[in-house]
C-alpha cells in the first residue's frame, strides 16, 4: 500500500523535476544560495491516501515551514556589444502542458495516471489530474482485490490586480472485496463502494498589498456515499486566515475555521468545530519567536483552549539551531477521513468524535547545502484517541473506539546529497504510547521508519532507486478476543527508470521483495509481492 502512494508521488516528482530541468539548462540561470529550515513534523499523524498494497502505517503528511535566508551575490554583466542579425537567437523557453505515466503489475495490476494544464501568464490557470488503478490477487488469497479512479480538476482566475479566485472539484470512486482472513467466506463475499465528492472555492491575494496584508477564505463542500449500506457522509468546511506585516520583524496572523460533518446511516449524528488561533511572529537577532492561543470548541464536548508558541535560536546561523515547541491540534474522526486509513469502518457508527492533541517537544534542526536534519522529542496528551477494532459480531469490519491517552515521541529525519546524483535519507520515529483504559495501543506501532536512497548513472540517464519501510509489531484482539501481536514490517523496494529522450522514460519496480505479509488490521493482509513496469512521457 505504501509503496504505491510512493510511486505516485515519485511520478509527479519526476514529471516536475524534468521541466524545470529543462528550463534552467535552456536560461542557464545563475544560481543563488537559499539556506532553509526545516520544521517537520514527522509524528503527527494526519491525511494520507493509501492503497491496499501494503497496509497504512500511518497518517503521515509531513508539514514543512521555511525560514529563509538569501545570501546576496554581487552579479557581473557584461559589457553591451552589437550583435549581427544573422546571429542564432536564444533557444525557446519550453513548457510542458502534460504528462502520461502508465504500468501494468503482475498481479493484474494496471495503473495510469495523467495530467494537463493550461496558463496564461497573470490572468489564469486550468489543470485536471486523473488516474485509475486496480489489482485482482485472488488467486493466491480468495477475494482480495480492489479498484479506484480519481480526478481533480483546478484552477484559478485574476479578477483584478492582486485578487484572485481559485477552486477545485474532486471526484473519487473507490471499489472495494471484502476478504478478512478471520471470516469464513461463500464463493462470492461483499462488495463495498465509496464515491466521493468535493467542490472548493476561495479568495486569495497572489501578493502582499500596498497595506502589508495576505489573506485567503475558501469554502470546501463534501459528499461521499458507501452503497453497500447506503450510507453518507457529507460536510462543510470555511477556513480563512490575514496576515499583517509590521515594520520588517513583526507578523500578526489570525486563523479561523468552521467545520461541519454530518453521518447517515443506521443512525444519523453530526459534530460542529470552530477554531480560532491569533498568532504574532517576530525575530530578535537569532532568535525567531511564535506566540498565539488555539480557541477550540467541538460539539462533541472537546472544546479547549490552550498557548501556541514556538522559540527558536540559532547557535551556528542557520546550520545549527534549537527550539522549543508548545502546540495544540485537532483531528476529526469522520467516516470519509478514517476510511482513507481502513476502508472496512462499520457503518454502525453513533457519534462522530474529535481528537484534540496537546504537544509539548523540542530539538534541534539545520541544514548545510548537502544535508539537513531535524531531532525532536516531546509528549503528547491526547484526548480521545481513535483506534480500530473487529467488531465482535462481524470480523469484516472495523469499529471506531475512543480513550484518552499519553504519547512520549522521539522522532528525526535527514536527507545526505552526496552529489547532485546521488542522495540517501530518511526518518525514524519511536512512540511510547499510555492509554488510560484500554489494555494496548490497538493496530499502532510503537516504531516506525524509513530509508531511502536514489543514484543516477550514465549522464543521469538510468536512475536507481531503492526505500526500506519498517514499522514493529502492532497489538490487535484476534478472533478469540485474545491479545496477539501482528508480525514486524519490512518492506524492500527497488526500481529503475531509463531516460529515452527528454520527455519519454520507462520503468520497472520491484514493490515488497521480500513477499512480507504484514497485517496493519486483524485480518486483513497486505498482497506481499509485486512489480511493474510501464512508462511515463512529458508533452
Amino acid at each position: 500500500m505504501i509503496q504505491k502512494t510512493i510511486s505516485v508521488i515519485f511520478f509527479i516528482s519526476w514529471t516536475l523535476v524534468s521541466v524545470q530541468a529543462q528550463q534552467d539548462s535552456l536560461l542557464k540561470l545563475k544560481q543563488v544560495e537559499v539556506v532553509k529550515t526545516f520544521e517537520a513534523q514527522l509524528e503527527e499523524a494526519q491525511k494520507i491516501h493509501w492503497s491496499p498494497i501494503m497496509p497504512a502505517q500511518k497518517d503521515f503528511n509531513p508539514a514543512y515551514t521555511y525560514d529563509i535566508t538569501i545570501v546576496p551575490v554581487e552579479l557581473q554583466y557584461p559589457e553591451p556589444s552589437i550583435r549581427p542579425l544573422a546571429m542564432d537567437g536564444d533557444a525557446p523557453f519550453i513548457v510542458r502542458n502534460g504528462f502520461v505515466h502508465a504500468g501494468y503489475g503482475w498481479r493484474k495490476n494496471p495503473y495510469i495516471l495523467g495530467g494537463y494544464s493550461l496558463q496564461r501568464k497573470d490572468k489564469f490557470d486550468i489543470g485536471i489530474v486523473a488516474g485509475y488503478e486496480s489489482l485482482d490477487n485472488s488467486e493466491r488469497l480468495n477475494h482480495q482485490k480492489y479498484s479506484e479512479f480519481h480526478m481533480n480538476l483546478n484552477g484559478s482566475y485574476l479578477l483584478k490586480e492582486n485578487l484572485k479566485i481559485y477552486g477545485s472539484a474532486l471526484i473519487d470512486s473507490r471499489y472495494r472485496q471484502f476478504y478478512n482472513t478471520a471470516v469464513i467466506w461463500d464463493s462470492i463475499s461483499p462488495q463495498r463502494q465509496l464515491h466521493s465528492y468535493s467542490v472548493q472555492v476561495g479568495l486569495s491575494n497572489p501578493e502582499m498589498t500596498a497595506q502589508k496584508l495576505n489573506y485567503d477564505v475558501n469554502l470546501t463542500l463534501r459528499n461521499m456515499s458507501i452503497t453497500e449500506d447506503k450510507a453518507r457522509d457529507n460536510g462543510m468546511t470555511v477556513r480563512a486566515f490575514g496576515e499583517k506585516l509590521i515594520g520588517r520583524s513583526i507578523v500578526l496572523r489570525l486563523d479561523g475555521l468552521w467545520d461541519y460533518h454530518t453521518f447517515m446511516g443506521e443512525k444519523e449524528s453530526d459534530l460542529s468545530v470552530v477554531t480560532l488561533t491569533p498568532t504574532i511572529k517576530s525575530s530578535i537577532g537569532p532568535v525567531i519567536v511564535t506566540a498565539g492561543i488555539d480557541l477550540l470548541y467541538g460539539s462533541d464536548g472537546s472544546s479547549s483552549i490552550f498557548p501556541k508558541a514556538t522559540l527558536s535560536y540559532g547557535l551556528w546561523d542557520q546550520k545549527l539551531q534549537i527550539f522549543a515547541h508548545v502546540d495544540q491540534n485537532h483531528y476529526v474522526n469522520n467516516f470519509a477521513q478514517v476510511s482513507k486509513r481502513n476502508n472496512w469502518l462499520n457503518t454502525s457508527q453513533d457519534s462522530i468524535v474529535n481528537t484534540v492533541f496537546q504537544e509539548y517537544s523540542g530539538g534541534v534542526k539545520g541544514g548545510f547545502s548537502f544535508l539537513t536534519y531535524q531531532m525532536k522529542a516531546g509528549y503528547k496528551n491526547i484526548r480521545q484517541q481513535m483506534f480500530m477494532l473487529n467488531n465482535r459480531e462481524n470480523l469484516s469490519v472495523f469499529d471506531m473506539v475512543y480513550d484518552d491517552m499519553g504519547a512520549a515521541f522521539i522522532s528525526g529525519n535527514t536527507e545526505f546529497l552526496i552529489s547532485s546524483s546521488i542522495s540517501i535519507g530518511g526518518w525514524l520515529t519511536y512512540n511510547l504510547y499510555r492509554p488510560e483504559t484500554f489494555e494496548e495501543a490497538w493496530h499502532l506501532p510503537a516504531l516506525e521508519g524509513h530509508v531511502f536512497s536514489r543514484a543516477g548513472l550514465l549522464n543521469d540517464k538510468l536512475w536507481l532507486t531503492a526505500d526500506v519501510y519498517t514499522g514493529s509489531r502492532v497489538p490487535f484482539l484476534n478472533s478469540q478476543g485474545e491479545t496477539k501481536l501482528s508480525n514486524l514490517l519490512f518492506d524492500l523496494n527497488v526500481g529503475a527508470e531509463y531516460h529515452i529522450t527528454d520527455t519519454f522514460r520507462v520503468f520497472v519496480q520491484a514493490i515488497n521483495i521480500l513477499d512480507n505479509r504484514f497485517e496493519r488490521f486483524y485480518g486483513n493482509p497486505s498482497v506481499g509481492i509485486n512489480g511493474m513496469a510501464g512508462v511515463k512521457w512529458v508533452f
